[in-house]
């Protein structure tokens, strides 16, 4: 079990929730549920040691420059790390210093940003990991996911709660400058966060009843402090994880509850409307957070039951095309990544 000092036992209750996906809810046509085990304290499937994972921190800057592929970053929250693979399952890092950490995100230039819940902070890792990390303040907040626009200039911050049980938030920062703090009364515990190519944020995450929230800070980066709810006409049991992608800037939404990410066309009139695609995650038990390849033909899902990081076809989905087995994983990253256009 992992010690949680300087967080109440509500705060780690919701943390672990959302770690481990225990919470339940419906959005669109669905009927709303409460959440069924927010008072767990166990990260389910993330087993405190294993074989064949460093425990201390490395870069094997050989192995990485002669990688052709993306790096793939998986962070194990259980171990307080962030391991390093190839595509191929190779470990070429790993990065350490953390306690908690689980949303990542990365950019074109190969920026890597680690979400590190309880240190309050955004750890970011300039390309090639040959620096110390820049490390962006959330005080007195549970930071669950981050995502960069313009690579870097502004980032997005997803607090899942304060440290003391205080509604979540939405952290805005410029560079290395916290700008705002938002909050919504529909929006008490925020989960994941996305940016377009516009500056719009899109987020997930639970209303003060536990039901399943999914909407948009419009113009995030240039003043917007809105939350708008977006409906959708199928069923979100779970949402874990979201992103926006390269082609269309469609709105791509992990479900937990039916271990699939659904695909959605941009918003229109407050609402997503029906999934374009509709891709499963055959052989995934509990999938995390996931991320798309550069070029948008495969997707990893972290499943944070299995411990393993998982690689899909997208969209077909199905049967995982390749595995990464490692002792824990709760986010991912690809690096580098995808990034929505300006354009759309």
């Amino acid at each position: 079990m992992r010690s949680f000092r300087g967080t109440s036992l509500a705060a780690r209750a919701m943390t672990l929730a959302l770690l481990t996906g225990c919470s339940g809810g419906n959005i669109g046509t669905g009927t709303a549920s409460r959440p069924s085990a927010l008072s767990s304290l166990l990260l389910r499937g993330m087993p405190s040691s294993g074989t064949g994972v460093a425990v201390h921190p490395f870069i094997d800057f050989a192995a990485m420059a002669k990688n052709k592929g993306p790096t793939i970053a998986i962070s194990v929250a259980s171990q307080d790390v962030v391991d390093l693979f190839t595509a191929a399952g190779t470990q070429v890092g790993q990065l350490t210093g953390f306690h908690s950490p689980f949303g990542m995100a990365s950019d074109i230039k190969g920026d890597l940003y680690v979400a590190d819940i309880l240190n309050s902070r955004i750890q970011v890792y300039a390309a090639g990991f040959s620096s110390p990390p820049t490390t962006l303040s959330d005080p007195g907040e549970l930071p669950f996911d981050v995502d960069s626009f313009a690579n870097g200039a502004y980032v997005a911050v997803t607090n899942s709660s304060t440290t003391g049980d205080g509604r979540g938030s939405v952290s805005i920062f410029k560079g290395s400058t916290l700008l705002r703090t938002i909050t919504s009364a529909t929006l008490s515990s925020p989960g994941f966060c996305a940016f377009d190519g516009k500056g719009d944020l899109y987020v997930d995450g639970y209303d003060p009843n536990g039901d399943v929230v999914i909407g948009e800070i419009p113009n995030a980066t240039s003043g917007g402090t809105t939350f708008e709810q977006l409906t959708t006409t199928n069923s979100i049991g779970a949402p874990r994880s979201i992103q926006v992608t390269t082609a269309g800037g469609q709105i791509a939404i992990q479900d937990i509850a039916n271990e699939a990410i659904y695909t959605y066309n941009r918003p229109s009139g407050g609402s997503l409307g029906t999934p374009t695609q509709t891709t499963p995650l055959g052989g995934s038990e509990t999938p995390g957070t996931f991320a798309f390849t550069k070029d948008m033909a495969n997707l990893y899902v972290a499943d944070s039951n299995l411990g393993d990081a998982l690689e899909y076809a997208y969209p077909s989905g199905g049967a995982p095309v390749s595995t990464i087995a490692l002792a824990g994983a709760a986010g991912i990253a690809v690096i580098p990544t995808q990034y929505p256009s300006s354009s759309h």
